[in-house]
């Protein structure tokens, strides 16, 4: 009875772990394909944020997410928990022994990388995943039942054997395929089998191709290393949708090479009350969101600069004067002190600034990145950035 009841717990947390792994495959994929489109359910704060871990180097081990390697684990566990519960007790029992020594050899070994991914994400990352987080406790909670099922069932690692009846492995292989393919699938149902390795290749190589333009870091807020050789430039518009999406996920991207890497970031607003380049009054509110920005770096610097355009960014669909000015004005400004540096005519200038610049340089639409001063046309896809800066990151070497 007892036995059972183990037995029934491992399903259960084996069943839990597989759809958590499945959510967390498709949540990887999704942002390393598409970048950050909406604000996942799981982004508590700054010290829980599922996208930042999702879009890490470290989301990956040889090349496939950490997540297919759980879901790789869970259908391991699961046909051996099917094996051992479908053995009778009387006829089969070197089954149910063999059965529960391997299971719990998986769930005992498979603490090591939990171990080791939930001090990377908590040491350097400096942030948790709350998906990853509940996985954690799965899999101390699965070698714990693991250990007592091999308690109650009398075996030991001395009972390991390869001889189960051919459901159990046509159930392992059936696992084990889904598993390795469940990224594929997740890409194809997103639209985005193109990106695949020779695509992003091909991008990487169009970046190297363009010739090198001349770009002004003087003055312009940025993140990262100040003296970084690796310099991303971006332009952008408070209400493009897609630069809403570069904004977001760029940040989150690059935290891995902040050390190697400083992202400057510029405005080009779509609106011919700052961009003489722009016939129409195209995004209304996009040139008071770029003045009120550019006087909130200038009064508090770039941290706060990038806490602003993130804000705005994040409720983009929601945009209006008194929003604009509001964040400012909670980021310790006066209505004052705003409102005299808006109406600046240097603040007017800066803007302008940028976007002649842009218009020089042919900047055509926004989002636009240049690395380097190289136009980066793959800078959408996560996949394809990441890939871009890791590339330039061993030519230096």
């Amino acid at each position: 009875m007892k036995n059972a009841k183990n037995n029934t717990y491992l399903l259960l947390l084996t069943l839990a772990g597989w759809a958590m792994a499945c959510y967390t495959l498709w949540h990887h994929v999704k942002l390393n394909t598409q970048g950050v489109i909406e604000n996942s359910f799981c982004n508590v704060s700054s010290a829980m944020n599922c996208d930042q871990v999702a879009l890490s180097q470290h989301s990956e081990i040889a090349g496939l997410p950490t997540a297919a390697w759980a879901l790789l684990l869970y259908s391991t566990l699961l046909a051996l928990i099917l094996f051992k519960s479908f053995s009778s007790e009387e006829k089969e029992s070197h089954h149910i022994k063999s059965a529960s020594a391997w299971i719990a050899s998986f769930s005992f070994l498979n603490l090591v990388p939990t171990i080791a991914l939930a001090v990377v994400s908590a040491t350097t990352l400096k942030t948790l995943c709350l998906m990853c987080v509940a996985l954690y406790a799965i899999n101390f909670a699965l070698a714990f039942f693991a250990f007592k099922t091999m308690k109650a069932s009398k075996s030991s690692f001395s009972d390991l054997s390869l001889k189960a009846p051919g459901w159990v492995w046509s159930v392992l292989v059936a696992g084990i395929a889904l598993s390795l393919f469940m990224p594929t699938v997740f890409k194809s149902s997103l639209n985005a089998a193109k990106l695949d390795e020779k695509a992003i290749a091909q991008l990487v190589a169009h970046m190297k191709s363009q010739s090198t333009k001349t770009i002004s870091q003087a003055n312009s807020p940025y993140l990262g290393n100040k003296d970084a050789k690796i310099v991303i430039t971006e332009y952008s518009d408070f209400q493009c949708p897609y630069c809403a999406r570069s904004a977001q996920t760029l940040p989150l991207l690059l935290k891995d090479y902040w050390g190697e890497v400083k992202l400057v970031m510029k405005n080009f607003p779509l609106n011919a009350a700052c961009n003489p380049h722009v016939t129409s009054a195209g995004h209304p509110l996009a040139c008071q969101a770029a003045k009120t920005a550019r006087c909130v770096f200038e009064l508090k610097g770039n941290d706060a600069y990038a806490t602003i355009k993130n804000t705005l960014f994040k409720n983009q669909s929601s945009l209006s004067r008194n929003f604009i000015e509001e964040t400012a004005v909670s980021m310790g400004l006066t209505k004052e002190e705003l409102d005299s540096c808006v109406s600046k005519v240097s603040t007017q200038d800066s803007i302008l600034a940028d976007v002649n610049e842009a218009q020089a340089i042919g900047v055509q639409g926004t989002p636009a990145v240049y690395i380097n001063g190289k136009y980066f046309r793959g800078a959408v896809y996560p996949v394809v950035f990441k890939a871009a800066i890791e590339s330039l990151i061993e030519e230096q070497k």
